[in-house]
């Protein structure tokens, strides 16, 4: 059985949604679980779902396995700063042994972030977990998966959302296009 405690506009999907009181959904476990397919069952609607994710306790993406007995931490999309804000960053700095990695994303079309001062096409640093996915790239850049259809990394088109990004990697991101 998972424990996925949920919160802000999440906790509507929790046994008591009321927010004086832990908001926990017991979710069975089944063989191969990630977080996505956790999410999906329990009818969470991606968009609604922000990029703090985690796993018991540590950071995690919709790709990372869940194991029987885990616990799922899952943050709505409007309270994407609470990570910044209460938690110390991870890394050599942290002086907890893991570290951070940068790659450079461009986003394109309806992808840019005009919010973050990045127009289409403009260079973005952005800092992951080393050996982060480019589903856990999305997740952070606040992305639903459906709305890319085209990741490039490096100079290669790449399929596997899965994929393992490394330090200095260039990422475009492009949604579908349409037009006549």
């Amino acid at each position: 059985m998972l424990r996925v405690y949920l919160y802000g506009k999440l906790r509507r999907f929790a046994a008591d949604p009321d927010p004086r009181s832990e908001s926990v959904a017991l979710v069975p476990h089944q063989i191969g679980d990630t977080v996505g397919s956790i999410v999906a069952r329990m009818g969470v609607p991606l968009p609604e779902l922000g990029s703090n994710v985690f796993v018991d306790g540590r950071y995690a993406d919709l790709s990372s396995p869940v194991a029987d007995g885990a616990r799922l931490g899952l943050f709505p999309d409007d309270m994407q700063l609470l990570y910044k804000w209460y938690f110390r960053p991870k890394g050599p700095e942290a002086g907890d042994g893991s570290s951070l990695m940068h790659v450079e994303v461009r986003r394109y079309a309806t992808l840019a972030c005009p919010q973050s001062g990045t127009l289409p096409g403009e260079p973005e640093d952005v800092t992951l977990e080393d050996g982060a996915t480019v589903a856990r790239l999305l997740v952070q850049l606040n992305l639903p998966q459906e709305a890319v259809h085209l990741v490039i990394v490096d100079g290669r088109v790449r399929h596997d959302r899965g994929e393992r990004l490394s330090s200095g990697a260039r990422v475009a991101l492009f949604p579908p296009v349409g037009g006549g």
